[in-house]
């Protein structure tokens, strides 16, 4: 697979699993803050998707993806975990929502 293919699917599985975490209850975001939500989940996705299947051995282009729409999915607690680990700081939960 070639990099701008493996690159469109990282940013199309991250975006959909974005996009539907952006449709589960949001408590009360305006749709500003639901774009930011969507947008950033699918940076997470193309950015640490990488990292993660190296780091786990996952080389499928298929499982590489559902990886992508996964972080997409869960953006939040995987930015916030990779911050911790990289002692940038623990994000608290609800402090986003406020």
């Amino acid at each position: 697979m070639n990099d701008l293919k493996e690159f469109l699917h990282l940013l199309a599985s991250g975006f959909s699993g974005a996009l539907v975490a952006a449709c589960l209850p949001n408590q009360g975001r305006t749709p500003q803050q639901t774009f930011v939500f969507i947008i950033a989940g699918m940076l997470t996705a193309i950015w640490v998707t990488p990292l993660f299947a190296e780091w786990m051995g996952i080389t499928k282009p298929n499982t590489i993806s559902a990886l992508s729409f996964a972080i997409g999915m869960c953006w939040q607690n995987v930015a916030g975990k990779v911050c911790e680990k990289l002692g940038i700081g623990k994000v608290e939960r609800g402090e986003a929502d406020e």
